[in-house]
């Protein structure tokens, strides 16, 4: 299984930390979970760069977890594995 975690730091009002978990410390998944994270990334980026304040990119974030669930579903599937994708908003 792969979790994929935005959470609101302590410092909430300024920082939305971003975490993806691989399924084991492999190279293999490691190399996996870059992968992913890269593809979130990319995808998240272009909305997240026009965010006006944290509680937009929440607004942003939770818009977008069902897409975001399914471009890490795609990578992992593309690179020949067959992990679940957990993700949170914490």
């Amino acid at each position: 299984m792969m979790f994929i975690i935005f959470h609101y730091d302590d410092v909430k009002d300024s920082l939305i930390r971003f975490h993806v978990i691989a399924n084991s410390d492999s190279d293999e998944d490691q190399t996996l979970k870059l992968k992913v994270k890269n593809k979130v990334i990319e995808y998240l980026y272009p909305y997240l760069s026009e965010s006006k304040s944290v509680d937009n990119s929440r607004e942003i974030i939770k818009s977008n977890m069902d897409k975001v669930k399914m471009i890490a579903e795609d990578v992992i599937k593309r690179e020949g594995y067959n992990y679940d994708v957990n993700l949170e908003l914490s």
